[in-house]
């Protein structure tokens, strides 16, 4: 068996739900996390909040666990924007 060692590890953080006026928005993400490994070893990693496109201020604890307010994600850039930087990566 071959044992693959290089990988791009991917972690999103989404919003649950959230409405705001009368339109609800559902597992949005809000925040991106990305670790390349080659030879199984780390070697370059993004981290970076994603303004959604949903009304602000949205509260603390729409999302319990992760704890992220809109103040948090406000001036992000937008998932487009982010885009072309995944592929890339």
């Amino acid at each position: 068996m071959k044992i693959v060692k290089d990988f791009v590890a991917i972690d999103f953080e989404t919003l649950q739900h959230i409405a705001t006026d009368g339109i609800e928005y559902k597992k949005l993400p809000i925040q991106l996390g990305m670790i390349k490994y080659i030879d199984g070893k780390p070697t370059e990693s993004i981290n970076t909040y994603i303004d959604p496109p949903v009304n602000k201020p949205w509260k603390r604890n729409c999302y319990w666990k992760i704890k992220i307010d809109s103040s948090l994600c406000e001036g992000a850039p937008s998932y487009d924007n982010l885009h072309s930087k995944i592929i890339d990566f």
